[in-house]
């Protein structure tokens, strides 16, 4: 990864709020949806949301790409 494409990947990371980050960290992890809401306490809905604006803000397609960021900035 060039300078260039890490600060840009950076930046996109830093603009994810700390709710989307922990959410994020979770499936990266390789939690069920079921179990992350359960364990942070949000309903299906909410996080579903959050998963939207994650992949909106990284500017991903898939979401099985978010262990990328999560191995490079984490």
């Amino acid at each position: 990864m060039t300078m260039n494409s890490f600060l840009k990947h950076y930046e996109k990371f830093m603009s994810l709020n700390q709710r989307e980050k922990e959410i994020r960290k979770l499936i990266a992890d390789g939690m069920t949806y079921e179990k992350i809401g359960s364990k942070i306490f949000i309903s299906p809905n909410t996080l579903r949301t959050h998963r939207i604006n994650i992949r909106i803000k990284l500017e991903i397609k898939a979401f099985r790409d978010v262990v990328r960021y999560v191995d490079n900035f984490c």
